[in-house]
């Protein structure tokens, strides 16, 4: 008999465009999602972009909040280290 269990698994989640509630969010998941017996995990983000048509990978990111124009709960950052 073969064994019908992936070598990973597959965690998918929509989170909150907001500061405070994807940071939130964020913090409960990486509780949740444990790193396996290799210590791999990968997190892939598929970002915000309002005029977008299709899915855009990144593929250079800056550890920098700066939000032209404010998130769903009204906050507005400048140059915050994330």
């Amino acid at each position: 008999s073969q064994s019908s269990e992936l070598p990973f698994s597959c965690h998918c989640c929509q989170l909150e465009t907001s500061a405070t509630g994807c940071t939130e969010q964020l913090r409960a998941l990486q509780q949740k999602v444990r790193a396996p017996q290799n210590g791999v995990v990968v997190w892939v983000h598929l970002g915000v972009h309002g005029s977008a048509k299709e899915y855009r990978l990144e593929f250079q990111a800056y550890n920098c909040a700066d939000f032209r124009i404010p998130d769903v709960r009204g906050q507005v950052l400048t140059n915050e280290v994330i």
